[in-house]
C-alpha cells in the first residue's frame, strides 16, 4: 500500500508539471529592435567628387544581441541611397561600425546622413542621423 501511495503521488506530481506546458519551447526573452545614439562620422568634411569612404561609428543596444552581420542602410538628403553590413556590433551594447563611398555626385554644402540598422531577426533600428560638409 505504501508503494501504491508513494507512485499515484509521483505519478500526480508529473501530471502537475506538464500542465504547465503548453508546447512553447519556453521563454526565449525579448525580441527588441536595435536603439541607435551618438552617430558619428569619419571624415566629417569632404572634398566634392572623391568619393571618400565615410565610417559610422554609432552607439546601440540590441535584444538579443544579433545585431554583428546586419545591414545598415543610409540615405543622404540629397537623395543617394547605400547600403553596407553591419561590424564591430558584438553583444547586447556597444559601439557598431559600418562605412560607406559617399557618392562622387554629392552637392557641395551640409549633406544630413540617415541611417536605420537591421539585425539578424529582420528587427528595424529606430533612424540616426549625421551631418557632414561636403566643399
Amino acid at each position: 500500500m505504501k508503494w501504491k501511495c508513494l507512485g499515484l503521488l509521483w505519478s500526480l506530481v508529473g501530471l502537475l508539471c506538464m500542465a504547465g506546458c503548453d508546447g512553447g519551447g519556453g521563454p526565449t526573452g525579448p525580441s527588441n529592435a536595435p536603439v541607435l545614439s551618438n552617430v558619428r562620422a569619419n571624415p566629417s568634411q569632404v572634398n566634392q567628387g572623391t568619393g571618400v569612404t565615410i565610417v559610422f561609428s554609432i552607439d546601440f543596444v540590441d535584444f538579443p544581441g544579433d545585431l554583428n552581420g546586419g545591414t545598415a542602410v543610409i540615405n543622404d538628403s540629397q537623395g543617394t541611397h547605400y547600403e553596407s553590413v553591419v561590424s564591430d556590433a558584438v553583444g547586447t551594447a556597444g559601439t557598431l561600425i559600418t562605412s560607406i563611398q559617399l557618392s562622387q555626385w554629392v552637392q557641395p554644402g551640409e549633406v544630413l546622413l540617415t541611417i536605420y540598422v537591421w539585425d539578424l531577426a529582420g528587427n528595424q533600428s529606430n533612424p540616426g542621423y549625421v551631418t557632414i560638409t561636403v566643399i
